[in-house]
């Protein structure tokens, strides 16, 4: 009883080990998705289809950032970039998810840990444990990966595995686009409005987000500030 208050009295102790209940919650997340395609009648196309979602990049870069946070290079500006496009990826998981996907789907145990479990701990790795706010500077960072993400659906992932992506996920309209969202023919089709939508949908997500997180993420900061003076 002694040595667990011992360890719960030292901040830098405790904050190892929230970020290692963290990344277990991650890892299992991603290795029950990973066994799930046994189940499948096609499961090296299946394990394989697993790392083209949104949902596993953004686990894997959340799983990434948290073991280096152990490391020297959470004390670099790339490790803060990252951070916050990490931010960005996760809740966009979580809220499209439960929006748009979850409703329709039979939920199991793989899917609340991926879209409910993780974004909900990375949001308190980020305003408890993380000790910097974003710097506006760096807002066309934000922008990367959604971009990236989205041109490879058109230019990579439906015309080389699209028809293995049909296959494995099934008939319904947009398997071949991984998400029904993406499927261009969803819409009234034209290029260029999807191109525009989707920049549309993208700065939306990214200024909501910041007006939602940055606010509070400043207040916690004055507050542990005003809490622990220095000098």
């Amino acid at each position: 009883m002694v040595k667990l208050r011992r360890i719960l009295s030292n901040r830098n102790r405790l904050r190892c080990i929230v970020i290692s209940f963290i990344i277990l919650l991650v890892v299992v997340g991603l290795v029950l998705q990973a066994f799930r395609s046994l189940n499948s009648p096609y499961p090296k196309a299946y394990f394989f289809i697993n790392y083209i979602y949104f949902t596993t990049q953004s686990n894997i870069l959340v799983l990434a950032l948290l073991i280096l946070h152990f490391t020297r290079f959470k004390n670099t500006r790339l490790f803060e970039i990252f951070t916050h496009i990490a931010l960005l990826n996760i809740l966009m998981t979580g809220a499209i998810f439960h929006l748009f996907l979850g409703p329709y789907m039979e939920l199991t145990i793989v899917q609340y840990l991926l879209h409910t479990a993780t974004p909900l701990s990375y949001l308190f790795y980020y305003f408890v444990i993380y000790d910097r706010s974003f710097n506006v500077k760096y807002l066309e960072t934000l922008f990367i990966y959604p971009i990236i993400y989205i041109g490879s659906v058109y230019t990579v992932i439906e015309p080389r595995i699209g028809d293995t992506l049909e296959l494995v996920q099934g008939d319904f309209q947009g398997s071949r686009f991984i998400y029904p969202f993406f499927d261009p023919y969803y819409y009234d089709f034209s290029w260029f409005k999807m191109a525009q939508f989707f920049f549309i949908t993208i700065v939306f997500v990214i200024v909501a987000t910041l007006l939602i997180t940055q606010p509070t993420k400043r207040y916690i900061e004055r507050k542990f500030n005003e809490g622990n003076p220095t000098g």
